[in-house]
């Protein structure tokens, strides 16, 4: 009886053993990937020139490039794959060159203006901040799990979610460099169900310098004009 008792106990401590093996292995799993996350996210704002693309679809997307070295910013709209308008802040803020699709004859256009001293000032003052301060933020603010490790393209990355009632985001951090690379939005659906396709996918990059490509007028007809603003003044917001 009392072999038997013994081993019962054995047994008990085993199983309660095992408990609590897998419960500090979960705990420690979510602790190790909300300090990751954390990590990536303030690594995040700290490159020369950064580059978010944020698409709805595979076609229908936007690019924003910032070089805070050079005090440079282009942003990019594409729709059907085909690009719609493109934005350029210049010369340290002072310059905006815009460019969009003329709607008779399809061909992008452009025109370019100098700003008036303040804002001007406003704009060198923002291109100093990091484009990803508000994702930064973001990543923090949330509680993630560590899932798994993948590969792709010669890269391995962890991959940790975070999810609530309605809404579940996947994050992508490069082992190799602890960078947040991407981050993947899903909602439910009116079944309550995850939808199998994304709400919105951000992919971010950490560039030495700005692409020529993103700087590139060729082929467009940009005409100079003064600055479509009334007031040299910086509003609230």
């Amino acid at each position: 009886m009392n072999k038997y008792i013994k081993l019962g106990s054995t047994i008990l401590l085993g199983l309660s053993i095992l408990f609590v093996t897998a419960l500090f292995s979960n705990r420690d799993g979510s602790v190790s990937a909300q300090g990751q996350v954390i990590e990536a996210a303030d690594k995040s704002t700290s490159g020369k020139v950064e580059y978010i693309k944020v698409s709805t679809s595979a076609e229908n997307y936007t690019v924003h490039v910032r070089d805070k070295i050079k005090l440079m910013e282009v942003s990019e709209t594409y729709l059907n794959g085909e690009l719609q308008n493109k934005i350029i802040v210049s010369e340290g803020g002072k310059r905006v060159t815009s460019i969009g699709r003329d709607h008779e004859t399809g061909k992008l256009v452009g025109t370019t203006w100098l700003l008036p001293k303040n804002i001007a000032a406003e704009n060198e003052r923002i291109l100093k901040i990091s484009l990803l301060e508000k994702q930064k933020e973001e990543l923090k603010s949330k509680r993630w799990n560590k899932t798994q490790t993948l590969q792709k393209d010669g890269r391995s990355l962890q991959q940790v979610t975070s999810e609530q009632t309605d809404k579940k985001e996947i994050v992508y951090i490069d082992e190799s460099t602890g960078l947040p690379v991407k981050r993947e939005i899903y909602l439910t659906d009116a079944q309550g169900e995850w939808k199998k396709d994304t709400e919105k996918v951000e992919e971010y990059k950490y560039l030495d310098s700005l692409p020529l490509e993103f700087q590139s007028l060729e082929n467009v007809e940009v005409k100079e004009r003064p600055a479509p603003i009334k007031e040299d003044k910086i509003f609230a917001g």
